[in-house]
């Protein structure tokens, strides 16, 4: 587990007496460096969690290790009045991610636009091994409907669609998932 509070500061961004990271003019860039622990072949949820004041998260530029999350939350939103300075919205959303496990991952963001002041943020990560890689519904057993959940995992570039541990989700996962299927577990 692990946390870091980089951001690109792209000008004019400053810190307010509050601790809020906050730009008029401008729209934020930020990257969270998270370790995790490295296991071949496993897999590393990271869980981020954000509030905004203002303006919000730009959803689309949420990734982690060039990834989209899996699910995204939004636990909390408080309406500030129209947007502008002192306008928009509190918004606290919990995202999450499933990446391979190979060690830190990078999460990187930008508000989708200027006056986003950003509030707080917590990260939290966990590495796992993925004991069959054949076994993509994690039902315990290799079965034709794991076939479906492949399909499924390389339409969304999820981690079960990795089945040659190169940590990319190509048409070359899909022979190798026969070949983890034949082999069974």
């Amino acid at each position: 587990m692990g946390r870091s509070d980089r951001y690109r500061n792209n000008g004019g961004a400053f810190l307010t007496s509050t601790g809020n990271i906050y730009s008029i003019e401008n729209i934020l860039e930020f990257e969270i460096v998270t370790p995790s622990e490295p296991i071949s072949g496993g897999m590393t949820t990271v869980l981020v969690q954000t509030r905004t004041q203002g303006r919000e998260i730009e959803p689309a530029t949420m990734l982690c290790d060039g990834s989209a999350p899996v699910e995204t939350v939004e636990l909390y939103r408080l309406f500030l009045g129209p947007d502008g300075i002192g306008g928009g919205s509190i918004v606290e959303t919990l995202w999450r991610f499933e990446v391979p496990a190979d060690g830190t991952s990078i999460v990187t963001f930008t508000a989708n636009g200027e006056s986003l002041s950003f509030d707080h943020v917590s990260v939290d990560s966990f590495s796992e091994e993925i004991s069959c890689l054949a076994d993509v519904n994690g039902d315990g057993s290799v079965t034709p409907t794991d076939f479906t959940a492949w399909i499924a995992a390389f339409n969304t570039s999820a981690p079960g669609c990795d089945q040659n541990g190169d940590g990319q989700c190509t048409p070359t996962d899909f022979t190798a998932w026969i070949a983890n299927y034949n082999n069974g577990c």
